[in-house]
């Protein structure tokens, strides 16, 4: 019976873990559409400002394409660069069931540290 629980328990575990891996993917496309439409509605008052010379308008015109080969250039860079910060979604999955079991433990008497978890968890190449 105790090894059917654990085997639940990694049924639920792999279900929890695509639920988060679904919702960090949805937060961080409304991230992106929240960016495009603010930049989108800045271009649009910036460039479509009637108050001022067409002149005017054209310098901020280029100078928007200055900007944007700036950024081009830059998340060029970074995305070439392996030094970048991402979600590495297997620790965060490790840090999580690591706080649950530390959780479960203390729940049950068990003297541990979730710090030793996390390096119970590292040490342990099997796990998924």
């Amino acid at each position: 019976a105790a090894n059917g629980g654990e085997g639940e328990m990694d049924v639920d575990m792999k279900k929890e873990i695509a639920c988060r891996e679904a919702l960090l993917n949805i937060g961080w496309a409304l991230f992106a559409l929240d960016i495009q439409r603010t930049l989108l509605a800045v271009c649009n008052r910036v460039l479509g400002d009637t108050s001022t010379s067409k002149q005017k308008r054209l310098s901020r015109v280029k100078a928007l394409g200055h900007l944007g080969r700036i950024w081009l250039k830059k998340g060029t860079e970074l995305s070439s660069s392996p030094t970048v910060n991402t979600i590495d979604m297997e620790e965060l999955n490790k840090s999580i069931l690591a706080a649950r079991v530390a959780k479960r433990n203390k729940e049950l008497g068990i003297e541990c540290e979730e710090e030793d978890v996390v390096q119970a968890l590292k040490e342990q190449s099997s796990f998924e």
